[in-house]
Parts: structure tokens; sequence; C-alpha cells
């Protein structure tokens, strides 16, 4: 008898990362690729499919001997029906992102908003086997979040809760890409910590009159913390929004473990003692004291991981 295997793709705003993984959830490979969002919705399908194909030929694993994918995908899910309703960083809109790879392997496919699959693979993961309740957040491209109570995901009527980065945080803030103004998004997210940076940036450069490369959220840190004013600024109002949503989310949740995730939230450069500092200061003191806050320990992995686990329960 062959081998059976499943596979796990997380999809992100910039990258997607697919992993190829046996019934038991051991990887036998993954790579990521970009996921070039600007060419469109079937584009980013297809890169699916080619990186899938790619995989497969990589390992000699026939697609006969696939049993099950599983998919994380930022953005409002109907998880049901497999459509993405809405994604704020990608350019899908009420598509059916499973029925084309469907058209393709013929095997069973699982959506997942992709905070919610990384929740998952955090969880499992060995460091937190003894852990029942769970808050995860993701800082990337854009913000999620997701719960895990009594040890299983909290999914909300729509299977859409904890949408954490389109909680209003701030009353007179930016238009956020939802429609709504002032969303955790607009000042914490990557795409928001860049795009206020490149502003500032943007307005040096023309003054003295020098040629420029758009910066990047990484240069935004390495910039505030070698000391230039205005790019400190932009990040002591994201870590102070985003230490104002966790807090809240400790109020409501009550977890015993909180894991910061995404490429910005688990980045060298993203302080983490700072946020908890402020997460401290101005939360409910009753509900700290056995509190832990930690980056995750899967690091970019966190979503495929939780792809393979979303593919593999659902067989």
């Amino acid at each position: 008898m062959n081998k059976q295997y499943v596979i796990g793709v997380d999809l992100g705003g910039t990258k997607i990362n697919i992993a190829i993984a046996d019934i038991k959830g051991n990887i036998v490979i993954n790579e990521i690729r970009d996921t070039e969002a600007y060419f469109g919705e079937k584009h980013i399908v297809n890169n699916i499919l080619k990186q899938i194909e790619h995989l497969l030929r990589k390992m000699n694993i026939s697609s006969k001997d696939l049993k099950a994918i599983g998919i994380g995908a930022p953005g409002i899910i109907d998880q049901d029906k497999g459509i993405i309703i809405k994604a704020t960083q990608l350019p899908f809109e009420n598509f059916n992102i499973i029925s084309p790879i469907r058209e393709k392997y013929n095997i069973p496919i699982f959506l997942q908003n992709d905070a919610n699959v990384a929740a998952l693979g955090e969880y499992m993961s060995e460091e937190n086997k003894n852990c029942k309740d769970m808050i995860y957040l993701t800082i990337s491209t854009g913000i999620g979040g997701a719960a895990i109570i009594n040890g299983e995901l909290y999914f909300g009527s729509s299977a859409n809760a904890l949408e954490v980065g389109h909680t209003v945080v701030k009353l007179d803030g930016e238009k956020c890409n939802c429609g709504n103004y002032g969303c955790l998004e607009t000042i914490a997210s990557g795409n928001s910590i860049e795009k206020r940076g490149n502003k500032i940036y943007e307005k040096h450069m023309k003054i003295s009159n020098s040629n420029y490369k758009k910066i990047t959220t990484k240069d935004v840190f390495i910039k505030a913390e070698s000391g230039e004013e205005q790019y400190r600024k932009i990040l002591e109002e994201a870590y102070f929004y985003l230490a104002i949503s966790l807090a809240n989310l400790i109020v409501l949740f009550d977890p015993e473990l909180i894991v910061i995730g995404g490429g910005v939230g688990n980045s060298s450069y993203f302080d983490l003692n700072k946020l908890s500092k402020i997460i401290f200061q101005k939360g409910f003191s009753k509900m700290h004291k056995d509190l832990k806050i930690r980056k995750s320990k899967l690091k970019g992995n966190s979503g495929v991981v939780g792809a393979v686990a979303l593919a593999i329960r659902g067989i």
C-alpha cells in the first residue's frame, strides 16, 4: 500500500507557504513562494496549484496518494462553501477558492481563516500540549486573531470570530480596507507601519532632493531603534493599540497563554517586552498572575502546520 499524504496551504498577503505531510502530521517538505496578489485571484490559485505540483514532483509523490488539503486564508470566510467573502490584503471577494483546486485533485479540501489555522498549529505543538485556553494574534501584512477555549477552536456563529484587526480602536483613525475607520489594522499591521513610515521617508527625501526607494516595515523599526523620533512615534502608537486590544481580549477570554505570531509579530525586531509591559499596565491585573505571553515557537510555520492539521482532522 502506498504511503498517504495531505497538503497544507498557508495563504498570506505576500507569501504562500505550502507543505506536504504524512497523515500523522510529519512534514516531509515545505516551500514558500510569492503570492503575487497584484495579478488577481485566478493567478493566486494558479500559484497554489503550481507549487503543489512542484513539491509533488520534487518528492516523487503521486497526486493519487493525496488524501486531503487544508487551506488557511486571510479575511472573512464561508468555510462550508469554500468561499473567501472578503480579504482586505488580497483581491478575493466572494471567490470560491476550493472549486478549482478540487477540480484538479478531487479530494476533500478544508478552508479556514488563517489565524484560526495558525492557532491550531500552535496549540497542537508540543510546547502547548497542556494549555486549554489560548489567544493567538498574528501581526503580519494584516492582523488576525483566534481563540482556543477548553481545547477547541472558537469559531463564532459565522466561523469568523476574533477578527481583531478590524476592531475599532481609534475613532478618528484612518479608513481601513474593510471600509470602516480606525481599525487596529490601520495602525499596527505591517502594511500600515510601512505605509506610514514611507510618508515620512518620502517627505524627507524630497526635501533633501535625494533619490530614494521605498522602505520596509523592518526599516521603520531600525530607524526608530536608532533614535529617529518620527518613526519611534509610529511604533509607540502601534504597540499601544496592540496592547489595548490584547488587554481587552484578556478580560473577555481569560486565557492561560497569548501567542504572538506573523511576519512582524514573530520577527527579531518586534519588542515583546515593550508590548507586554503596556498590556500589564492597562489590563485587569487580577487576570495577569499566571498569564504567559510569548512569540510563536513555530515561527513562520504555524500557519502551514495548522493547515496540515486541518486536513488531517477532516479526513
